[in-house]
Formats: C-alpha cells, structure tokens, sequence
C-alpha cells in the first residue's frame, strides 16, 4: 500500500505531473517535480544535521514555500514537525521550544538574534537557518550547517551529500508525524500531536466537501503553523491542486488584486481576515470571476459580518466550517444549500459524528444544549507530553471539544458557548459570545470581548472590552439603551472598558486568558483619571493650591 501523507502526494504527482504549479509566491513559482526536488534536497540537509527517524525538528518560518518544503522534508525522514508560530511572544516562544524538546530547529534568519537570546540555556543540537537574500551576512547561530533560500533551495549544504535521494524508510500510519504548537486561550503552549492518517484523513474530506480538484488554484493567507492554514496546503496537495501563499494580509486590497490577478478559485480566512476586508477593501468591484467559493473558520464570524462576505464575494458562497487543532483541522461546514441557517456550523464533515452530551457524557435529550463531542480519524493522538489534558479533552478515542451547542431538526449543529467561559448571571447561563455578536453588530464598535466579574449577589456580572472605530466616542448609557432593546436586562454589560486592542493569539483568536487583566488595568487607569480631575476640577490639585497660596 503506497504511504497516505503530504510528502508521498508530492511525490506521486511529481511523477505523474511533474509540470503542474504546486506552490506559488508574488516572486516565485514551484511545479510538483521542482517541489519534490526541494523537498529531497532539504531532507538531506536533515539528515546530515543529524535529524533521525522519530526525533522533533522544530520549524519557525514565515508562510513561504519554505515552511512547506521543510514539513515535508521532516515528515519524509520519518522525524516529526513541530510547528511554532513566529508571532508568539518571546516569553511564549521560550516556553513553546523547551516545551518541544526539539532535537533540530530550522529558523528564519531574521529571528536569528532573538533565538540567540531564547536559547542562552539550552539549544538544539543542530540548527539550519532560512535565509532570504537580505539577511545573508546574519550572524551565525551556534552549529549551522545549512542555508536555505525563502523558497526552499538549498544554498550551502554539508559536503559529500551527493544528489541521492534520501533513505526511503518504512512509515506508520498512526505515528506521531506533525506537532501544532498553540498558545491556547491562556498563552500557555500546548502542543497537539497528529499522525500522517490524521493529516490524510482530514485533508480527503475536505477536499470532499469543496469538491476540490487539480484544477482549483488556493490562495492562502494564513500560516503553516496553523491548523487551518496548514489544512490548506494538504487538501489541495491531496488532489494534485496548487496553493498561492501569500504573506501580505496587512494589506487586504493588494491580497484581493491578487486574488484576482491569479484567477484563484477559492479564498480562506479568520474572522479577523474579513473584517479587515470589509473595513478597507471594496471587493465587488474586482471582478473576482474565477473564485469559486470562500471559506471561513477559527472562531464565530458575526451575522452582520457574514452576510457581508456573502455579499460581497457573490456569486462565490461562502462556506462556514468548524474545526479544532484537535481534530487535524475541521470538523463541520455549511454547505452553500443551508447558507439561510445563520450562525449554524453545520454538518459534521465526511467521517466525522458527533455527539451532544452532559457532564456525565449521557447523550442530551432532543433539543438540549450538551457537551459537543467528536469521533473520527482526524482526532489527534494527544497533547506533546501533557497527559494529564489529554485525559480531560481525549475520552475513549473521543475529542471533547469544550464547545456547549444544540442541533436542530435538520442535523444543523449551532454552538451557544464555550463550556469553561459561560456565566452565571443571577442563575442564568449566559454565553458571552451572544452578548459579543450584539455589540459586534452597532455601527461604532470595530471589536468586543465579554467576561464575567465576580459579584456576591448574582454570582458573574458581564463586563465588555470595546474596540471603537477611529474617531468615534460612544456613551456607556446610551449603549445600555441600545443594548437593552436587544438582549434581557441582565445580559447588558454593567461596565464598558474601551480598548485599543484585544489580545489575540496568531490564529486570530482571542487569548480570553487576558482579558480579565486587562479589564482591571483599563478600570484603574479610568478611576485614576477620574480622581485627577475631580481634584484639579475642586482646586485641590497640590501645585494649584501652592500657586494660590
């Protein structure tokens, strides 16, 4: 039986169709015989770092051919990728790598400096670092044996490794072959171990669902180091498709010109992603002719923002999934027949079931909120050396997601909460997400996160952190009013702390770990404020009483 993994699809299609774009860039351009290639050459270098079968490279690079082509190198060897994000914190960073144990790490050359500093304890054995032209005098960081160009060339390499192939060894399917390291909703670093069937299963059904086929060209905006990003890449390369990577989703109107100049037939994003594009870009008027469809996960996509995608990109549908690291990549999608079933996440994909359950795990009675709980291939094998969560996430073969939801007549499943983030409020459970989607939904607020505060008499009391629009000040009681129209009394936030930023993690995800902190922090500095001015406002300001004196 041939080996079902991202770097053996490579290889067949390399043979098959060697011509055929597989990976591409706003400056380069790689055919699946010049992918394989790399791939080969990059395994090598691996393997002359010292990189065995079984053992933990660590790859921090940015979204480029690169990251691929080392993912698939390591894979090929029969050692296991571990993924870290770039835009962790340093301190997240530290963490994540020592969480890894990685025996070999390739590095972007432009983190060198940083690592240096990461590293002072403890190193890698070996390092390999990616270099883009730019950065080639960078210094060199403890034992580099190799350089590796941003679209995954080999420039130096270890003498004497010749243009054999690498060793072909003989893999197992439900070996660990690929770590996700995620910072959580806490910061701190969880790294979640997938197999090759994993990443094979869950690449095939949803390349299923979207009726993926050589014919369609991706373009990708997120990061390999991402569950969904990476998802991707294999469920295009699992078809012989090809993939535009593309780093520069700051700048939303030159991804859509992109978009447009590539003739790619599908788009994917965060939710963050598409409120950037509604904020800055006018889509309709890009002609976006051979987009056949756009999809969206990472986390809840408002109704009003929804129905903006929807509009914008049409004829192209846009299709809703969930998903979790968890679970390789997804688990459920929208298809474009039950789009009118807003906020739903739909159908589980193909090998895929679900369960609603309660806190026992017995199955909820009809229309009842539950626990939703997942089955199929794609659940992950467990945490990186965390046995103690994997106990509490992975129940009899099962993912607990930590998702509350209810399904309704239809098989449509909608989610009402997070399981560890519901409040209390004076007996009621109330999921912050509906209190968000409503303030999402006013003209003046860009961002919203709700928490519940501790308060003796009803138990949880919602507060909100508010992200205006530039130029915009908006009332706390005329936003009460507004919100008391639309929510219950005692969902309405008793305070309205207003933010620059939410915290979010790489994913686009907020680090609901944070927000408490930074409720706090905001109501200080307001308090203090309010204190000053009620003292200079009374002439009781020291200075001011000085100079009367």
């Amino acid at each position: 039986m041939t080996f079902d993994a991202p770097h053996a699809w490579v290889r067949a299609w390399a043979s098959e169709t060697p011509n055929r774009l597989a990976l591409a860039t706003p400056s380069s351009r790689l055919s699946y015989r010049e992918l394989d290639g790399r791939v080969d050459d990059v395994a090598r270098v691996l393997t002359a770092l010292g990189a065995q079968a079984g053992e933990r490279v660590l790859s921090s690079l940015p979204l480029s051919p690169a990251a691929a082509v080392v993912a698939l190198a390591v894979q090929r060897i029969g050692a296991v990728s571990v993924e870290l994000s770039r835009e962790f914190s340093e301190n997240a960073q530290a963490a994540a790598f020592q969480r890894s144990r990685a025996d070999v790490a390739v590095i972007s050359g432009r983190d060198a400096a940083r690592w240096q500093q990461l590293w002072s304890s403890k190193r890698p054995r070996s390092v390999a670092v990616v270099h883009d032209g730019s950065l080639l005098g960078f210094p060199q960081l403890g034992h580099v044996d190799a350089h590796l160009q941003e679209d995954g060339v080999v420039v130096v390499a270890p003498t004497g490794l010749g243009r054999t192939s690498p060793e072909q060894r003989v893999f197992d399917d439900d070996a660990a072959a690929l770590v996700l390291l995620t910072s959580g909703s806490s910061g701190s670093p969880v790294g979640v171990v997938l197999s090759s069937r994993n990443l094979a299963v869950n690449a095939r059904a949803i390349a299923a669902c979207l009726d993926l086929s050589a014919r369609d060209h991706a373009m990708c905006v997120l990061p390999l180091s991402y569950a969904y990003g990476r998802s991707i890449l294999h469920s295009h390369f699992v078809v012989g498709a090809s993939v535009f990577l593309d780093p520069r989703s700051l700048f939303p109107k030159l991804v859509v010109d992109t978009l447009r100049d590539e003739g790619c037939t599908n788009f994917s994003g965060v939710p963050v992603t598409y409120e950037l594009l509604r904020r800055q870009v006018e889509v309709q008027g890009h002609r976006l002719s051979s987009l056949r469809f756009v999809t969206q996960a990472g986390g809840a996509l408002s109704k009003e923002t929804a129905r903006w995608v929807r509009s914008a990109f049409a004829p192209a549908p846009l299709i809703i999934m969930y998903g979790a690291t968890e679970a390789t990549a997804r688990l459920s999608w929208l298809p474009p027949s039950r789009a009118h079933k807003e906020g739903s996440i739909g159908l589980p994909i193909p090998g895929v079931s679900f369960r609603l359950v309660d806190d026992q795990g017995a199955d909820v009675a009809d229309g009842a909120v539950g626990h939703l709980v997942a089955s199929g291939r794609n659940v992950a094998l467990g945490y990186l050396d965390d046995e103690e969560r994997a106990r509490e996430v992975f129940r009899d073969g099962a993912l607990w997601t930590g998702d509350l939801a209810r399904v309704d007549e239809d098989g449509c499943y909608f989610l009402v909460g997070r399981a560890r983030e519901m409040l209390k409020i004076a007996g009621h459970r109330t999921s912050p997400a509906e209190i968000e989607e409503e303030l999402h939904s006013h003209d003046d607020i860009f961002d919203a996160a709700v928490i519940g505060m501790p308060d003796e008499v009803l138990g949880d009391v919602p507060v909100a952190l508010i992200v205006l629009r530039p130029g915009i000040g908006v009332d706390d009681e005329a936003l009460r009013l507004w919100l008391r129209r639309r929510l219950p009394a005692f969902k309405v936030p008793r305070f309205f702390a207003r933010v620059m930023d939410l915290p979010r993690g790489p994913n686009g995800k907020v680090r609901r770990g944070e927000l408490r902190a930074l409720f706090e922090e905001t109501q200080r500095r307001a308090t203090s404020a309010a204190s000053q001015q009620f003292v200079r406002q009374r002439g009781l300001d020291p200075e001011h009483t000085q100079e009367k004196q």
